[in-house]
């Protein structure tokens, strides 16, 4: 019998065990959220949202209602991202086009070199402003986002048009840098096609606007507009601007269907993965499905890691100390295994609730029989490890997670055995090292 399978044998038993007076009921179905197992990772804490109550069916719906809102909330941020590299890449591009101005200008004796820089500078000046604001704390909203978009891409095709202006007006060479806006526009659309209709419609209607409003006080644009032979090049130039508006809309549209269905089909195994709770370097932690059992777990995942490697060994000992460990102050586990692009993983119920650090700095200096029931659980938990010869090594308010389980408040969930070795194995550690946390580490090896 394989280790994965004594696993799951030893969950199994331990699942169909009566609980000891007073414990949570491990069989109860609610959600728990267990960021913090990837803390030692660098992952990043994520608040957790209680499901409704109502069986297997209520808890599909929950989860379908909660992917799409974690598909618009990775989608938001994913946005955030692209707009900020798409308009730091434009800000340096849009001042190289100076040498272009210079050249027209001092060597072709063409347009107005004061009229160029005076657009460029604006348009640089916009586009830093909006840069600043995205990177300022904290992340713009959807709204704020949506404005900071069309501004961008808005005020460079618009100032795009004012440079045709005194470079051959309607007819002019610099026209076309529109689609070269719409092109970048499109490097970062990704979203549905009605948003990027919204979108995309600034830079693609900027340059008819900025020439049809000089038209109405220079009378050399109005007299461009009386000759088929300077309106057919401006024509065939919007027209090809309007291609590029659709190619860009449907464009970012069917990217952003792939993206959403890869998202959605993602699943390790016979888990469905939901949402991702924290991760850092080679190792995530994920809100997961179990589509057999039908309940909701973390997922635990390193990837890109041969066996042998520090990474993995800490993971299989991680396991192995929580599969041995049956206390229901514990966290539990269920599975664990390596699916066969390599990719290794291990299951372990999802938590609802903070951990000790949170708490107290939400609530500020807890009772002292609260802390003392906190306590005594998170010892019981620790006695059960010591007898069976783990030990933890990694003590500190940020693993102990006080859940709520079973319509009981305060459980503690001891978390993170990712330090533990058995007190018998004088090799986990080498010389020199010191595991843990210094701030909570005993004097002695500190």
């Amino acid at each position: 019998m394989s280790r994965i399978d004594l696993l799951r044998t030893r969950t199994s038993n331990t699942a169909l065990a009566s609980p000891a007076p007073g414990a949570p009921n491990p069989e109860h179905d609610v959600e728990h959220a267990v960021e913090h197992a990837a803390e030692r990772e660098g992952a990043r804490e994520q608040r957790t949202e209680v499901l409704p109550a109502g069986g297997p069916d209520a808890n599909v719906v929950s989860f379908s209602r909660e992917r799409e809102r974690v598909l618009g909330r990775l989608d938001h941020a994913a946005a955030v991202r692209r707009l900020r590299r798409a308009l730091a890449i434009g800000l340096c591009l849009w001042l190289s086009v100076l040498w272009l101005d210079w050249y027209v200008t001092q060597v072709a004796g063409e347009g107005d070199l004061l009229v160029f820089a005076s657009a460029r500078l604006f348009g640089a000046g916009v586009l830093s402003l909006l840069l600043w604001r995205l990177w300022r704390a904290p992340e713009p909203s959807r709204l704020q986002l949506l404005w900071i978009d069309v501004l961008g891409f808005g005020t460079a095709a618009a100032c795009v048009g004012i440079t045709t202006l005194p470079y051959r007006g309607i007819e002019s060479p610099y026209a076309p840098g529109v689609i070269v806006v719409l092109m970048a526009r499109s490097a970062t659309l990704l979203g549905p096609w009605w948003q990027g209709v919204w979108l995309s419609l600034a830079p693609a209607v900027a340059l008819p606007l900025v020439v049809l409003v000089a038209a109405l006080w220079d009378a050399r644009i109005a007299e461009q507009f009386a000759r088929p032979q300077a309106v057919a090049p401006f024509a065939t130039t919007l027209f090809m601007i309007a291609m590029s508006f659709v190619l860009c809309v449907m464009g970012g549209h069917l990217a952003w269907l792939l993206r959403r269905e890869a998202v959605e089909t993602r699943s390790i195994g016979r888990y469905r993965l939901e949402r991702r709770l924290g991760g850092g370097g080679m190792a995530e932690v994920w809100a997961a499905f179990d589509v057999t059992l039908r309940q909701r777990v973390a997922l635990k995942t390193v990837s890109g890691h041969r066996p042998g490697s520090p990474l993995l060994m800490r993971l299989e000992r991680e396991v192995r100390a929580l599969a041995e460990l049956t206390h229901p102050n514990t966290v539990r586990v269920f599975d664990y295994g390596v699916t066969d692009d390599g990719l290794w993983y291990y299951a372990m119920e999802l938590l609802n609730g903070v951990n000790l650090a949170e708490l107290v700095a939400r609530e500020g200096p807890l009772p002292v029989e609260r802390l003392l029931s906190i306590a005594r659980q998170a010892l019981r938990a620790l006695g059960e490890a010591h007898d069976k010869g783990i030990i933890h090594r990694d003590i500190k308010p940020e693993n102990v997670f006080v859940a709520q389980l079973g319509g009981e408040q305060d459980v503690v969930k001891l978390l993170d055995f990712g330090l533990a070795r058995a007190s018998n194995d004088t090799k986990v550690t080498h010389t020199g090292f010191v595991a843990g946390t210094p701030a909570y580490m005993a004097p002695e090896p500190s």
